[in-house]
């Protein structure tokens, strides 16, 4: 699997999500990171990391950053398999 950050924006709509979770929860800190290039099967593309004062709103914060994470994934993505057969997914923003 492959990301690409076709219009150099991931970092900004990512940063985005962020600030949308701590207007919804009363959160200490957020960071993520995400992967741009080849990663290999197994791999992990997304970290996030959310510090709160109550393990809830941490938690709900969290699902709600994934949820939006893959609504507007802010990567283009491309599968290649064994087969030889690809995969692409463009996200339009």
């Amino acid at each position: 699997m492959e990301y690409f950050d076709s219009d150099g924006k991931a970092k900004n709509r990512l940063e985005e999500i962020a600030n949308e979770a701590c207007l919804k929860w009363q959160l200490n800190g957020i960071s993520f990171s995400h992967r741009i290039g080849k990663l290999e099967v197994g791999d992990i593309n997304l970290v996030i990391a959310i510090s709160s004062g109550h393990r809830e709103e941490g938690f709900a914060a969290c699902q709600y950053v994934i949820d939006r994470f893959k609504e507007k994934l802010p990567t283009d993505k491309r599968e290649t398999y064994t087969d030889g057969s690809i995969y692409s997914e463009y996200q339009k923003w």
